[in-house]
C-alpha cells in the first residue's frame, strides 16, 4: 500500500455523496433506535416507511448515470431505477425462495413479513440483509458503469410501468 504524505487529505467515502449526507444518515440512524420504542405495528410501518425513503436518498446520491431519482416507487415502476432495483429483488427472492425450499423450508411461512396468499414471506424476510449488499450495489454498477442505460427500458403497457427490454436482459 502507498504511503500518504502528510500534508495529503484523506478522502473519505461520503466525500463524493451530496452537502446532506450526514442529515440523512442522522434521520435514518434516529429511524433504527426509534423502531424499537413503537407500539404498534402501524406506528413500525411509519418508521420503515420514513428509514426506507431516507435510506434509499442515502444511496442513490451514488448514482453516477444520466438517470434522475425521484424516489422509490414500486408498483408500478414508472421510472429505468425503480424498475431495475424492482426486477432485482424478484430475481433475489425468487433464488432465495428456491434455495429455502431446497433445503426443505417453507419459504411462504415468514416472520418479519405477514404471511399472504402467495407471498414467499420467509423468502422476503431472508433477502432483507442481502438487499444493499447484492441487490442495490448490483444495481449502482450496472447504471454508473453504463452496462444499462435510460434507452434498455421499455413501457409495459398503460398501467405496467416500465420494463427491462429483452435484449438488455441478457446482458
Amino acid at each position: 500500500m502507498p504511503l500518504r504524505k502528510p500534508h495529503e487529505q484523506q478522502t473519505s467515502p461520503d466525500s463524493c455523496a451530496e452537502p446532506d449526507f450526514e442529515r440523512r444518515k442522522a434521520a435514518l440512524a434516529e429511524s433504527v433506535a426509534t423502531a424499537g420504542l413503537v407500539r404498534d405495528i402501524a406506528a413500525l410501518d411509519g418508521t420503515e416507511g420514513a428509514a426506507a425513503r431516507e435510506y434509499f436518498s442515502l444511496v442513490m446520491q451514488f448514482n453516477k448515470s444520466e438517470m434522475a431519482w425521484t424516489g422509490r416507487a414500486k408498483h408500478p415502476a414508472l421510472d429505468p431505477l425503480n424498475a431495475l432495483l424492482s426486477l432485482t429483488y424478484t430475481l433475489l427472492m425468487n433464488e432465495v425462495a428456491a434455495l429455502l425450499e431446497g433445503a426443505g423450508l417453507d419459504p411462504f411461512l415468514g416472520f418479519l413479513h405477514r404471511v399472504d396468499y402467495g407471498r414467499p414471506s420467509l423468502a422476503l424476510d431472508v433477502v432483507e440483509p442481502f438487499r444493499h449488499a447484492v441487490a442495490d450495489r448490483f444495481v449502482l454498477t450496472m447504471i454508473n458503469t453504463r452496462v444499462l442505460d435510460a434507452t434498455d427500458f421499455q413501457p409495459g403497457g398503460p398501467g405496467h410501468g416500465l420494463f427491462l427490454a429483452p435484449k438488455p436482459m441478457k446482458r
